[in-house]
């Protein structure tokens, strides 16, 4: 009988992988998944030259990374940018996008400092050329028909919303 360590994740496809085109600046990287199963593609700050640094001094403070990379996708896919825990680790959020398939531009990752691990041995360490800031993860896109409608049907839930469970 296999243990839990000995069994291998299968992947569950009903179709087949797409093709992912992309281009890099000089200097820029990409990382693809690390482990099977793993669906996250690192995201690296890029910052030509490579020397200079970003810091986030400030509580508050919101800056736009560049990644020097360019994507193409096929339409029927998105591309969402998601934080990675060693950056909230450092009191820095990394903001939720969603790239579409039709966007050819540099994918940039929006980051605020949000506080400070002091437990860390530099808590204010900048952001450097080349650390991995953020994770690319596709996904199919679903495209409704949206209607108008004069009223909504009800619901056991109805209007109740945050906290409504309870805790």
């Amino acid at each position: 009988m296999p243990t839990p360590s000995m069994v291998r994740p299968m992947p569950h496809r009903d179709h087949e992988p797409f093709i992912l085109n992309y281009t890099l600046e000089p200097g820029a990287q990409f990382s693809k998944p690390q482990h099977p199963g793993d669906v996250g593609y690192d995201l690296h700050a890029y910052r030509p030259p490579a020397s200079t640094e970003i810091r986030l001094d400030r509580l508050g403070q919101v800056v736009t990374i560049r990644t020097g990379l360019r994507i193409e996708f096929p339409f029927g896919f998105e591309a969402q940018v998601r934080p990675r825990s060693s950056m909230n680790k450092r009191g820095l959020l990394v903001s939720l996008g969603t790239i579409d398939a039709g966007y050819r531009g540099d994918v940039s990752v929006i980051v605020t400092r949000v506080g400070w691990n002091m437990a860390l041995p530099d808590p204010q360490a900048p952001i450097r050329h080349g650390d991995r800031i953020a994770q690319l993860v596709f996904s199919r896109a679903e495209f409704p028909v949206c209607r108008h409608v004069p009223g909504l049907s009800s619901s056991a839930r109805g209007e109740r919303g945050f906290g409504s469970t309870g805790r």
